[in-house]
């Protein structure tokens, strides 16, 4: 069994015990279909992908009155170990998607880049290293560089050149 599919597991078999019991439903007040708001008729189905987790956050924090309520919830408190392992295998998905593109170019960590980056003002060139966190490649921008943001790391992609 996978560690996903453990935790949705998990996650069901506590909102059923969570919810058990809802004097606004039908079935005799026990139906296990109310919301922590006391709707009757919700139900608790847990999201399949990363894209889907961010739909199911923001409509149950609509559900709740806030977005903050919802964080603090039992209920997303309970569900945070499956978001989670979402969260890290679309992130593994994303490093592996950054490692492909990097391979097609002949870029590795720890290369010296360059990128123009042209904005209404003129040209501004940007260089730095190549560095991963996670798998995901960043570009460390050189000493005393910084986005027009103040950052001094910006995602790579295939306009970097090697110096």
């Amino acid at each position: 069994m996978s560690l996903l599919r453990f935790f949705a597991n998990e996650y069901r078999e506590y909102m059923q015990r969570q919810y058990a019991f809802c004097p606004t439903g039908s079935g005799g007040g026990i139906d296990n279909s109310c919301s922590p708001t006391g709707e009757p008729g919700s139900k608790h189905v847990l999201p399949e992908s990363y894209s889907e987790m961010t739909e199911w956050v923001n409509k149950r924090s609509q559900e709740y009155g806030g977005k903050n309520k919802f964080l603090t919830s039992d209920e997303y408190r309970n569900a945070y170990p499956y978001l989670m392992e979402l969260y890290k295998a679309e992130k593994q998905k994303t490093a592996g998607v950054a490692a492909k593109a990097m391979a097609e170019v002949g870029a590795k960590e720890g290369d010296q880049v360059f990128y123009d980056y042209v904005n209404p003002f003129g040209v501004e060139k940007y260089s730095g290293r190549i560095v991963l966190r996670d798998g995901i490649p960043y570009v460390k921008l050189d000493e005393g560089q910084q986005t027009l943001k103040g950052s001094k790391s910006v995602r790579w992609h295939k306009g970097w050149r090697r110096v």
